[in-house]
């Protein structure tokens, strides 16, 4: 749907502004590449994490439980046929 990014948002309480977490496009059920040897569960190290360096250089990574986040109070569609309304419905709810 249009709106699930800001649901997902809602409900998990923020993202990030910056990444702490490179993109990783794997799944649970995803049996293709590195994805089978790559955990994807749903965990605070999954979510932001910080490392010192390599771990071939003894290097290790911890979660962070404090990031600066964008978050959702609210969110919805707006619908009227003519564009130049539907605009201006969109600027009176961000101001």
């Amino acid at each position: 749907s249009p709106t699930g990014v800001y649901q997902f948002i809602k409900d998990n309480g923020g993202v990030p502004f910056d990444t702490c977490q490179p993109y990783l496009a794997c799944s649970q059920e995803s049996q293709e590449g590195f994805c089978p040897h790559v955990d994807t569960t749903c965990s605070a190290i999954n979510t932001c994490r910080t490392c010192s360096t390599f771990s071939d250089k003894g290097g290790e990574c911890v979660a962070l439980d404090y990031y600066p986040n964008a978050t959702v109070a609210e969110y919805g569609t707006i619908h009227h046929p003519d564009r130049a309304e539907r605009v201006r419905m969109i600027k009176a709810e961000i101001h």
